[in-house]
Parts: structure tokens; C-alpha cells; sequence
């Protein structure tokens, strides 16, 4: 199962787990986004079936992106860019076009509030207190938007650094982060006062954020073809791992203390493990295609 659903082309597997028996996204389940044709499949991971799926958006050149649970599970979060980001970012620069959010309620997969945003969106997260939505407009003006979330009303605009990409909460949820692919920095925002606390130098060009281990972020880099690992409580970078292919989705897998890479490039997901003080490929499987994200 896990490699049948995990790695499909445009397709992002968020698995979900709660008490609430009466939600159509409930215990024992998993939502596939499927960019392709805007839709969420309801996959139910003890039958291994798809037992019911939502239509996003009826426009077939959304492309929805990347979903995320709020803290409660009670509501779920996607970008549509309107963009096809499946052979990368690099047509954001030659194009304008407006993105949106939607976000669904999890009981009955409802949409509980649509939001134009007026750059292409890599993704949208639902702020800590369920209160906001924060959002990246992912042009050269750098800009992150956070959005009311009953409303739908934009509530402030965060400039940053060029070419924002994903944008995650820490754990702790003191900060929002985000990678800005046009520079060297991760850009470190408080949630609450919506200002830029600090500018960490990573690699050139840093494509995407990913929530790492601990109290640290990961940083992919496919350019370099380098992750750089960033402590939060001292704003730095720790650690990092150079690569031989190009580097996609990264997750640390808690149990066996690993680092599991999607490789889009070559089809395959790369795992490392620290050995000796040094990061270690360990382990290489293929996926079925186009491996994006894996949780």
C-alpha cells in the first residue's frame, strides 16, 4: 500500500488521525490531493480503498497543492497556483498568475471558505489559534499574505525576501518560515507581531522548507543538490548533507531516526541515517513515478 499511494505524480498523501468517528475524514483514513483534476480522495487505510472523494475546484487549471491539517483536524488547507508544478518553478518567471485558497471543513469535506490571492500560491497553512490562513505569493515582489479565516479578508502582508515557496509553522508555533528561492536566506516570521525576526543564510536559491526533527527545519535545495539543517533555538545551521541527484520532499522518520528524500529526478526515495557524525545513504526504493511528498 504504502508505495502504491505515497508516490504518485502531483499527488500529496497527508494521513489523519482523530476521534471523531462521525467526520468523512476520520481515524484510519488518508487524503490524496491529486493536482491534475483539482479532487481529494478519501483513502481508507484499513481496506486500502478509496471510499469517497471532493472536488477542490471545478477549474481544471487550479492544479491544487499540497494540504494541510490544522492543529485540530478539524479543517483542511490548499493552494490552488494555477500554476502545473509538476516539472518544477521555473515557469513562475515569465508568467502572472493569480492563486486561491480553499479550505475544507473535515467533517463533511464542505468548503468552509474560498480566498483569492492574487500571486500563485505553493501551498497554505492554517495558523496555530485556527484564526488565519498564511499563504506566499511566489513572484520576485516576495510576499507572504495572512488572511482571516472566518472572513476570508486579508489581514496583513509580509514582504520578504524573492520567490517564496512553501511556508510551514514551527513546532513550537512561535514562527512561520519560509524559503525564498531567489536568495540565500530562510526568512523566520513571528506569528504574532507578523514581522521578520531574522534572515538565516543557507545555500543559494533554497527551494522548499520542511519541518524536521526536534526544534529544527529542513532545507532542500535542488540547485546544490544540499539539505541544510536549521536549530530554531539558535538560528543557525547545525548540519548538513550534500547529494548526488537532486533533492525533492524531505521527512525524518522518528522510529529508526532517518531522513527519507523523494528523488523526482531518477524516481527514486533516497533514505540517510548519521553514522559517525556524518549523514549516510542507507537505503534507496523506486517509487511508481514522479515522487512529490511523503508522510
Amino acid at each position: 500500500m504504502f508505495a502504491k499511494f505515497s508516490f504518485l505524480t502531483l499527488v500529496s498523501l497527508l494521513c489523519f488521525s482523530c476521534r471523531n468517528q462521525t467526520s468523512l475524514i476520520k481515524n484510519n483514513t488518508a487524503i490524496i490531493i491529486n493536482g491534475g483534476n483539482n479532487t481529494l480522495d478519501i483513502l481508507d487505510l484499513k481496506r486500502n480503498k478509496i471510499k469517497s472523494k471532493i472536488e477542490v475546484a471545478k477549474d481544471k487549471n487550479s492544479f491544487a497543492h499540497h494540504v494541510y491539517f490544522s492543529k485540530s483536524k478539524k479543517m483542511a488547507s490548499i493552494a490552488l497556483p494555477a500554476m502545473d508544478f509538476s516539472k518544477g518553478h521555473d515557469g513562475m518567471h515569465i508568467m502572472n498568475v493569480p492563486g486561491k485558497i480553499v479550505v475544507l471543513n473535515t467533517i463533511d469535506g464542505k468548503v468552509k471558505v474560498q480566498i483569492d490571492v492574487p500571486m500563485a500560491n505553493h501551498n497554505a497553512i492554517i495558523s496555530p489559534d485556527e484564526k488565519e490562513v498564511w499563504t506566499t505569493g511566489m513572484s520576485h515582489m516576495g510576499r507572504v499574505f495572512v488572511y482571516d479565516l472566518e472572513t476570508g479578508k486579508l489581514k496583513d502582508m509580509i514582504v520578504v525576501d524573492a520567490d517564496p515557496s512553501e511556508i510551514i509553522f514551527s513546532k513550537n508555533e512561535k514562527y512561520a518560515l519560509v524559503a525564498c528561492g531567489e536568495s540565500s536566506f530562510i526568512n523566520i516570521i513571528d506569528i504574532g507581531t507578523k514581522k521578520i525576526i531574522k534572515q538565516i543564510k543557507v545555500d543559494p536559491n533554497p527551494n522548499n522548507v520542511w519541518a524536521g526533527f526536534d526544534d529544527n527545519i529542513f532545507v532542500e535545495n535542488s540547485l546544490r543538490k544540499t539539505l541544510n539543517i536549521i536549530d530554531l533555538n539558535t538560528f543557525k545551521v547545525i548540519d548538513f548533507i550534500d547529494f548526488d541527484f537532486i533533492p525533492g520532499f524531505m521527512v525524518y522518520n522518528e522510529l529508526n531516526r532517518e531522513i527519507w528524500i523523494c528523488s523526482k529526478s531518477d524516481d527514486n526515495v533516497y533514505i540517510y541515517r548519521k553514522e559517525n557524525d556524518k549523514w549516510v545513504k542507507t537505503s534507496t526504493f523506486g517509487s511508481s513515478g514522479g515522487p512529490h511528498m511523503i508522510a
